[in-house]
């Protein structure tokens, strides 16, 4: 599978204008077959959204690598990223910061995801079961990440991102949702820069993480 991971990078991702050298690489290294159900294995290098349990989906290796390229990861980040899917994201991320928590309201995808990184022997990310509307840390993230969409734009998770901190995060109702990153300039001040589209579902009762700022 190596060599449909190099036509992956370079055929899909990096003619995306994903030039980061460090999200390329570690695309190329991350074996994202062993991430798919079985009976998609072959879809695994497609430019395609693969279906997993619980009505969830693996996004195309495009949007991952536009999402890893704009919130420009840093060796120091300590990441928040909220829906684990089969865990792919999450362990090509763990190679370009320092700490991972990983939350998703299923507690099989959670250890779905758990057991594909453990494989890997990667061992920064923290795998928790959380329904997303009670979630609650007293640490502050430099990066978070949502995998799903939302209908509105800003959500109670900003409370948890550092000033300085980045956000992706997609938005919207059409079956195209825009795709933005927003920094955190103080507690209630924010820039957005949309930066793509991409058909990301929406999140299960989002109407709930929609709370405005």
């Amino acid at each position: 599978m190596s060599d449909a991971r190099t036509q992956m990078v370079k055929q899909q991702v990096r003619t995306s204008s994903v030039v980061n050298n460090n999200v390329l690489n570690i695309m190329n290294t991350i074996p994202r077959d062993l991430f798919v159900p079985d009976t998609s294995k072959h879809l695994a290098y497609a430019d395609k959204i693969i279906n997993l349990e619980e009505n969830q989906v693996m996004l195309s290796p495009r949007a991952h690598g536009l999402i890893l390229q704009h919130i420009e990861p840093l060796k120091n980040d300590n990441v928040l990223l909220v829906g684990v899917g089969s865990g792919y994201l999450a362990c090509c991320l763990s190679g370009l910061v320092k700490k991972i928590m990983a939350i998703d309201k299923y507690s099989r995808l959670v250890g779905t995801a758990k057991k594909n990184a453990e494989s890997l022997g990667i061992t920064n990310i923290e795998f928790n079961t959380y329904n997303y509307f009670d979630f609650q840390t007293t640490k502050l993230f430099s990066k978070i990440i949502f995998t799903a969409s939302i209908s509105n734009f800003m959500t109670s998770f900003m409370q948890f991102l550092e000033v300085n901190g980045k956000c992706f995060i997609s938005h919207g109702t059409s079956l195209l949702k825009t795709c933005s990153i927003v920094t955190k300039q103080s507690k209630d001040e924010f820039i957005i820069e949309d930066i793509f589209e991409d058909d990301i579902p929406l999140i299960e009762g989002d109407a709930f993480l929609a709370k405005k700022i």
